[in-house]
């Protein structure tokens, strides 16, 4: 349920985000919490790729590809309907 959390969150906060240009660096920030660690108090490798998933939506939304996506999977799902 946390990861929900945090993806409403970021989802909510996407249209506030700075435009940045391709090249330039992306940064996002998150709290882990005990949930997210494994036995040895490290971040759990499944946890991790889940967070690098919300930094690639960030950063796409930062570079403006995400609306071009949206926009062309709105297209493709139009054309498809009989």
């Amino acid at each position: 349920m946390n990861l929900y959390l945090r993806l409403l969150r970021l989802l909510l906060l996407l249209p506030f985000v700075r435009r940045r240009s391709l090249l330039d660096a992306g940064r996002i920030a998150f709290r882990v919490w005990p949930n997210d660690c494994d036995i040895n108090l490290h971040l759990n490798n499944g946890r991790y790729l889940t967070f690098m998933d919300l930094g690639r939506l960030q950063l796409l939304a930062q570079i403006g590809l995400l609306r071009n996506d949206l926009a062309a999977l709105k297209k493709t799902a139009q054309e498809s309907r009989p």
